[in-house]
């Protein structure tokens, strides 16, 4: 079934390293992935980890099996669509929340087109934009049988009170496909343990 997975932590405690381990473990093992990621300085642009999705191979694949009405909302986002696919009608212009509820749903079946089993990556999201987030929750419950894994990666401490995954982590938990994950730093302990078994002997002491 589709779930969420978000993993918390500070900067540098190994959240996107960790999504990289299991997005390698994954793509050995037959799954089809998708990688996407937002950053600071471009601030929250526009459905950036969305557009790195369907950018991604397994997505790029499968696009030939949409429809020209899909494709056509999905050039909102891939402009470049407009050059590749030949006559793909312009979309036409609608009421804000007519037209996002269009794109949502051809983003859904650009993603659920893909008929392996799918992890998506979404590296840093508390980056992204509140449009994002808001489609995230929209693809879990659009597609709760889809054979599907989101993992997002955030910082903890850029999550403040009015962030816009405190409305997704209560969305999704009321559907019950939710999990968090808060990475800390190891303990002294812990430390040793790694550093013993990378060198095959116990650490010098101080």
């Amino acid at each position: 079934h589709a779930q969420c997975v978000l993993l918390t932590g500070e900067s540098g405690v190994g959240k996107t390293r960790l999504a990289e381990e299991l997005r390698t473990w994954c793509a050995h093992r037959g799954v089809a992935v998708g990688s996407g990621r937002s950053y600071a300085a471009e601030g929250a642009l526009a459905y950036a980890p969305v557009v790195g999705w369907l950018r991604s191979g397994p997505l790029v694949e499968r696009r030939q099996a949409l429809s020209p009405t899909i494709l056509a909302e999905l050039a909102r986002l891939l402009p470049e669509l407009s050059e590749t696919v030949p006559g793909l009608p312009a979309p036409p212009p609608l009421p804000e929340a007519e037209q996002r509820h269009r794109l949502f749903e051809a983003l859904v079946n650009a993603i659920l087109v893909v008929e392996v089993p799918l992890l998506l990556v979404a590296d840093d999201i508390h980056w992204s934009d509140r449009e994002t987030i808001q489609f995230l929750h929209y693809l879990l419950r659009a597609g709760p049988n889809a054979r599907l894994l989101v993992l997002a990666t955030a910082r903890q401490e850029e999550i403040g009170s009015n962030h816009p995954i405190h409305d997704l982590t209560l969305g999704l938990q009321a559907l019950d496909p939710f999990t968090q994950i808060a990475i800390d730093r190891f303990a002294t302990t812990e430390t040793a343990n790694l550093a013993e078994q990378m060198t095959g002997g116990s650490p010098p002491v101080n």
